[in-house]
């Protein structure tokens, strides 16, 4: 199929996203890529978006929440003006010319994606992960730039990588990181809008892959303006002794989906993953895990919090599957939601599937209000009532900040949670 060639109702799903033909035809790639393009588009027009038929949509009827900005914003290039997450880190943005072959970080390399999709490297990664891989398919159709990251064997990164994309209009991105034997590094993965007079449709797909003995922190932090749209995928790929810590912050956007999707291919492989959701407003925020325990001895513990006012609905969907001889895996999963209002919403769904017999998983899940006696406690101690719930909420969510072991990226959190926190009040 040609990317130019439309088929009936082709320019009706394009506008649904937010974008012309025109626009399409504009993006970057080579022929291999454009195919690509195509061939995600075709499916995109074929199933349309997933509604609640769809078992792994079933919470979020994307056909029906999703809608195109009304008035679209033109993505421009901009310096950095805001200030890194955590004081020192490294800052790369998508879609900055100054980039490309960064110097000064020993033991990294880093290129323009754009670079990938104009010589056609970059099209075999442009496939959807299953029939139901919306995010995929949007984002592989739409993606503009992004940043391929290696970090050599061995390295030690002594500074957080920070990557951003555009802070205004629409904007697909993609980010390709590698921790090759041995390394260590601190990855924040940030998204923050700018303009909240303008609706926007943001889609972000990384791939981690990390080798044999590497260690890496990978935060999400997702900042969304009150009208935007936010689409996420991580795809991680953990060798034999390799640990990820996943710690996962949404405070923001109107239509939230964060998929995260992880195979532990090797002997003695961990993963830690912490998420928060605070949700207020009219929003919905969704988070869809896929976990693999495919090896012997590998480990896995996710804990969700979520706190949820006024009409706000949240989603935590969390499916673990233990391969046949993939014998002592240890996999545990809880999710724990504050539900703060009558009219709120809040839907867990953990699965298990296990295919060995010597193993130990277990999950849980709980809904809760704030306990009055806590509350009465501390208002009889002169705390305003206001306050007083916000110390209770962040004494809730505190916990899963012990796991981050630099204490400038607890800082940072607690300080963005508490910004949340106050603007609620």
């Amino acid at each position: 199929m040609n990317i130019q060639a439309p088929v009936p109702g082709f320019d009706d799903d394009l506008s649904s996203l937010g974008i012309s033909s025109g626009q399409l035809r504009a993006l970057p790639g080579n022929r291999d890529v454009q195919l690509a393009r195509a061939t995600l588009l075709q499916d995109l027009h074929s199933k349309g978006l997933p509604t609640r038929r769809i078992e792994s949509w079933h919470y979020t009827d994307l056909r029906s929440r999703l809608k195109p900005p009304a008035h679209p914003v033109p993505v421009r290039y901009a310096p950095l003006a805001r200030e890194p997450l955590v004081a020192g880190s490294i800052v790369l943005q998508a879609n900055d010319p100054r980039s490309d072959g960064l110097a000064g970080i020993d033991g990294v390399s880093v290129h323009d994606y754009r670079d990938a999709l104009a010589d056609g490297s970059a099209a075999v990664r442009l496939v959807a992960r299953n029939n139901n891989d919306a995010i995929g398919r949007i984002n592989g159709a739409l993606v503009q730039d992004g940043l391929a990251i290696d970090v050599a064997a061995g390295a030690r990164l002594a500074s957080p990588l920070e990557l951003r994309m555009p802070a205004s209009g629409s904007f697909h991105a993609r980010f390709t990181v590698t921790l090759q034997a041995d390394a260590k590094a601190t990855v924040i993965e940030r998204h923050v809008g700018a303009d909240e007079h303008h609706e926007r449709l943001v889609t972000a797909v990384s791939d981690l892959h990390v080798g044999k003995g590497a260690e890496v922190t990978w935060i999400i932090v997702q900042l969304e303006g009150a009208s935007d749209s936010h689409l996420g995928q991580l795809n991680f790929i953990l060798e034999e002794n390799a640990r990820l810590r996943l710690l996962v912050l949404n405070a923001g956007g109107k239509l939230v989906r964060q998929e995260l999707h992880g195979r532990q291919s090797g002997e003695g492989a961990q993963l830690d993953l912490c998420g928060i959701n605070l949700l207020s407003g009219n929003s919905h925020t969704d988070v869809t895990m896929t976990l693999e325990h495919e090896a012997v001895g590998t480990t896995s513990a996710e804990t969700m919090r979520s706190v949820v006012f006024d009409k706000a609905s949240g989603v935590f969907q969390g499916g673990i599957k233990v391969a046949p001889g993939a014998q002592k895996t240890d996999a545990r999963m809880a999710c724990n939601t504050l539900l703060l209002s009558d009219e709120g919403e809040f839907f867990a769904k953990p699965e298990l599937e296990i295919f060995a017999d010597d193993v130990q998983c277990g999950h849980g899940a709980t809904v809760a209000d704030i306990d009055d006696t806590h509350l009465y406690y501390l208002m009889a101690r002169g705390i305003p009532k206001a306050r007083a719930r916000s110390l209770l909420i962040k004494g809730f969510l505190a916990e899963l900040l012990v796991s981050v072991e630099d204490e400038r990226i607890v800082e940072a959190l607690d300080q963005t949670i508490s910004a949340w926190l106050d603007h609620r009040d």
